[in-house]
């Protein structure tokens, strides 16, 4: 069925609705139906027949918009195409790797990309965050546009957005989108949540397939989503448990494997037990937010638990800033 189609039928089907409810009380208008009552089912009507209309004009849209932006398109890859005809070779494979639409309307910097730099060892990872500011993994923000212009102002090392390792391993294209790497990504890390031992190894097989230098396995969400399947901060609970959990993914994982905490999982501050058991397990470095669980985003970070738990370390302790 067509979109215009469509849009005749769902206009039909809520007004024929709306305007047969009145008809069907109209036996009780003697006895509990008021003046008042019928002005507000009229209103109702009207409001509904508004709406359908705005429904209908909106989808009836729909192809001309789609024609609109595809012929838009099409004119701005006809006028690259002609730009890089006469452009050098040089600039041709130059605009290539930027990610620049070639003439046969191929763009790179869409795919995954595993051209760079290969993976980090661990004295690699630490040698490459020595001294730097990091962009943190930002959920639903730091996609690879926004890592791309980052790394123009000056980034060097950046961090995808967080996935779901059971989902990842399963093979969904949301979580999978989220391992692409930039053309222009020097040092790339992923981040990942899971409680599982394999899962954690497979996702960071699939990281290193896509491109990633190293994993980050994610301790520290508070969101529910996370947290009420035992992922995020709720892992920061049991230090011990925690332990076992990266000791497991730290020696079979393809990438070395860094992992961000909190303070403590709810109003439990527990931060040294936790690096301590991480630096044994055989992380490469840890990221810490200076917050609990519990508290989320608010009140002021801890920075001072922060500089008391990188005295205890021997690997690289990086503090979380939020504006």
């Amino acid at each position: 069925m067509s979109d215009l189609a469509c849009a005749f039928g769902v206009r039909a089907l809520v007004s024929r609705r709306v305007i047969e409810r009145p008809a069907a009380s109209s036996n009780m208008r003697s006895s509990r139906s008021t003046p008042a009552t019928w002005t507000r089912q009229m209103r109702s009507i009207s409001q509904t027949r508004r709406f359908s209309g705005r429904l209908y004009h909106t989808l009836s849209s729909l192809p001309a918009l789609v024609a609109a932006r595809t012929s838009c398109w099409d004119r701005s890859l006809s006028s690259t195409s002609k730009v890089m005809a006469t452009a050098s070779p040089e600039k041709k494979e130059e605009g290539k790797a930027k990610g620049i639409p070639s003439k046969d309307g191929v763009v790179p910097a869409l795919r995954p990309y595993s051209d760079g730099p290969g993976p980090l060892t661990r004295e690699g990872l630490a040698e490459a965050i020595q001294g730097e500011l990091l962009l943190a993994p930002l959920t639903k923000g730091g996609n690879l546009p926004f890592r791309r212009l980052c790394i123009d102002f000056g980034a060097k090392v950046t961090v995808g957005e967080m996935a779901y390792a059971r989902f990842l391993v399963k093979g969904a294209k949301k979580e999978r989108a989220l391992m692409n790497r930039a053309f222009n990504e020097q040092c790339f890390g992923v981040q990942v949540a899971t409680k599982q031992i394999d899962e954690g190894i497979r996702a960071a097989e699939v990281a290193a397939e896509c491109g990633a230098q190293w994993i980050d396995l994610n301790c520290g969400c508070p969101i529910y989503d996370a947290t009420r399947r035992g992922l995020g901060a709720k892992l920061l609970k049991s230090p011990r448990k925690l332990g076992r959990l990266v000791e497991g993914i730290a020696a079979a994982s393809p990438l070395p494997l860094s992992v961000k905490v909190r303070t403590g999982a709810g109003d439990k501050v527990n931060l040294l037990d936790n690096v301590r058991a991480l630096q044994d397990a055989g992380a490469a470095a840890i990221t810490v937010h200076g917050r609990t669980m519990d508290q989320r985003y608010k009140n002021a970070a801890d920075w001072d638990i922060i500089a008391a738990a990188a005295a205890n370390l021997d690997i690289p302790l990086i503090g979380l800033f939020l504006w």
